[in-house]
Formats: structure tokens, C-alpha cells, sequence
């Protein structure tokens, strides 16, 4: 009976781990990006949402569970024009562009390049990248649910009622 009973929990194991699987798939490919909720979002250069895909991907593959470099300049840039950042933020927002200008263009202005932060300014930037993280997952998972109840519905509605026959 106990043996019945790890097999059972060992299939669920590997179910679940499928469905993590197609889950962590569909954020790294359909998820929305996440900024600071600011009237600036508008202003992101398009160039930086686009290399966001490819480095979800390449941060899936190496099973790295955490938001993107260019996902934290996205965030960072509204929050950065909305209103003045204090030092550590500051070196924060000029290691992450760094950083991505080292991915895509490799040449960055030395008066402004960061190249290390300091212990604490790497936690406050991985607490960061775990925030959006979790907050682009929450978001497709509650898209997700959403779209399910819409389909539940439509089949409902699109059922037709049976008559009764009477004779």
C-alpha cells in the first residue's frame, strides 16, 4: 500500500513539474512587461522592450528565476524620471544600463559606467528582480484564470438547452 501510494505522489511530482515546465514557457513568451506605474512608461525605448524575449529566454534556459537586466532598466527608467533617486538606486539604474549596453551595443560612456555594486545595493537589485519576477507571474496566472472562466462561460452560453419531449 505504501509503495501504491509514492508512485502516486511520484506521478504528481512529475506532473507537476510538466506544468511548471509549460507555465515558465508561457512567461518568458507572453508575459507582459512590467515598469513603474508612472506616466513616463511611454517613454521606454522601444530597443530595450525588444531584447526583453530573447533574455527571458536565455534566463530560462539557465534556470535563472528572476527578472531580466533589461526588465530592471524598464522598471527602473519611469521611476527614475518621475523623481530624483537616492544614491543607491542611482548606482543601481547606471550598473543595470551598463550592463544591458554591454549585452547589445558593448560600448558604454566611462563617466557613467558601473561595473560593481556593493553588497547591499546587490540585495535591494536582486529583491528588485524577484519582485518583478513574482509580479509578471502574478499577472499571467491571473490571465490565465481569466480566460479560463471566460471560455466556461462561452461553452455554457453556447450549449443548447435540450427540450424536453413530452410525446
Amino acid at each position: 500500500m505504501l509503495d501504491l501510494f509514492s508512485k502516486e505522489i511520484e506521478i504528481k511530482d512529475k506532473r507537476n513539474k510538466q506544468i511548471n515546465t509549460v507555465f515558465d514557457m508561457l512567461d518568458a513568451l507572453s508575459a507582459p512587461v512590467i515598469t513603474y506605474p508612472s506616466s513616463w512608461n511611454t517613454d521606454i525605448p522601444r530597443k530595450v522592450i525588444e531584447t526583453i524575449l530573447p533574455q527571458r529566454i536565455i534566463s530560462l534556459m539557465n534556470r535563472e528565476y528572476l527578472a531580466t537586466i533589461p526588465e530592471c532598466v524598464t522598471y527602473i527608467m519611469p521611476a527614475s524620471l518621475a523623481f530624483p533617486l537616492n544614491n543607491d538606486w542611482t548606482q543601481i539604474y547606471l550598473y543595470v544600463c551598463t550592463q544591458y549596453v554591454k549585452q547589445t551595443e558593448g560600448n558604454v560612456p566611462q563617466d557613467i559606467e558601473v561595473n560593481e555594486l556593493d553588497a547591499y545595493q546587490i540585495s535591494l537589485l536582486n529583491d528588485l528582480r524577484y519582485f518583478i519576477y513574482r509580479k509578471r507571474r502574478e499577472y499571467l496566472k491571473s490571465k490565465l484564470r481569466l480566460e479560463k472562466v471566460e471560455q466556461n462561460i462561452v461553452s455554457i452560453i453556447s450549449e443548447k438547452p435540450s427540450q424536453l419531449e413530452l410525446f
